[in-house]
């Protein structure tokens, strides 16, 4: 599932990265070009001209524009984690500055190469963001590089995290990896089932002030990286912010017969895969951080049962985070992933619960 910005996706699809980093150096320069020829112009225009009228005002005025103008520049490069790309410009530097680790599949992960065929039994983290570590700066703070260390006598570990991945999603992209994990460790959000959802389910009307404003700021976010920098440090001194109407759609999904049997069957298709190849398989619940209980009974029940009809083991965190205030469990006010105590703590419960890492 892509979620980018439409100009975003438009330039790396038809030109790739190099166009898109060519346009994004491009538009730092000419928002420094412009803060020079904003104070050219108020040196000699209002500065050196002496009948200027009501100079003070436009003193003001163009000092405001030419630090703008600067500013748009200098924090083009500032990185910022506030969660999926559409809530503004703040997280590309943050992509560009903490995902310089790439492997060959383009993974934020070491290369597979030397290690795919090195003697160890392989286990594969399969997930979305969670599992990237979005967020998260440093790879080795991640749950996988956690649970890679302790385990790195016999196992190779290999992360398969993706931003914006759904259940069918994680399923192409395990096909198409090249290669087949002895322990498949499926990461599950409770947004997985969002694109099924929008194949099934109405469209809620999410009205009111709050939704208003909210979108509002949205759309001023994704037009500058320095708007986008204030909005997200404001952010990190207020409470996690999750819509009712997303909850409640994802929640009436989980419970409507049409989606979930479409996705219940995304998940199948992974434990047919796991049967096939003989893989031992493992799902990994992450609660939403903002709202644990939430997601423990609105929402997983319907998938655990699943699960546990057919032996396939369930790790879940909810009672290690249940009681711990969000502001303890996220990244930051914009940005609802797990941060680098909560990437511990599914590190230790992957380690107490899964058999073959104790043996």
């Amino acid at each position: 599932m892509v979620n980018q910005g439409p100009v975003k996706y438009f330039i790396l699809k038809t030109g790739g990265s190099f166009l898109y980093g060519t346009l994004y150096i491009l538009r730092a320069l000419v928002a420094l070009h412009a803060s020079y020829c904003a104070t050219k112009w108020m040196y000699f225009s209002l500065v050196k001209n002496e009948q200027a009228k009501q100079s003070n005002l436009k003193l003001f005025a163009f000092t405001m524009l030419i630090v703008g103008f600067f500013c748009e520049a200098v924090f083009m490069f500032v990185p910022q984690a506030q969660g999926n790309t559409q809530f503004g410009f703040g997280t590309i530097p943050w992509t560009i500055y903490y995902e310089k680790l790439r492997n060959e599949k383009r993974y934020r992960d070491e290369n597979i190469e030397g290690r795919i065929n090195n003697g160890k039994k392989k286990v594969f983290f399969l997930g979305d963001s969670f599992t990237y570590g979005n967020g998260v700066k440093n790879p080795e703070d991640r749950f996988t590089n956690i649970v890679s260390k302790e385990i790195t006598d016999k196992y190779e570990v290999f992360n398969l995290g993706k931003g914006n991945s759904d259940t069918k999603d994680e399923f192409v992209r395990l096909m198409q990896y090249g290669a087949v994990p002895d322990v498949l460790v499926l990461q599950y959000y409770f947004n997985d089932i969002d694109p099924t959802a929008h194949r099934f389910m109405p469209k809620e009307n999410q009205g009111g002030i709050g939704v208003a404003l909210f979108k509002a700021c949205v759309m001023i976010s994704q037009t500058s990286f320095f708007l986008n920098f204030i909005e997200i440090n404001i952010a990190k001194f207020t409470p996690p912010f999750q819509s009712k109407g997303f909850k409640k759609n994802m929640s009436d999904a989980y419970h409507d017969p049409a989606c979930q049997k479409a996705h219940l069957a995304d998940v199948q298709s992974i434990i047919d895969y796991c049967k096939v190849h003989k893989v031992k398989l493992y799902v990994l619940l992450i609660p939403d951080m903002r709202e644990p209980s939430f997601t423990e009974k609105d929402c997983y029940p319907v998938l655990v049962n699943y699960l546990e009809q057919r032996n396939v083991p369930v790790i879940s965190i909810y009672n290690e985070v249940k009681d711990k205030p969000a502001k303890e469990l996220v990244v930051s006010g914009l940005d609802a992933h797990a941060n680098e105590a909560v990437q511990k703590i599914i590190a230790a419960k992957l380690l107490e619960s899964i058999s073959e890492f104790k043996n």
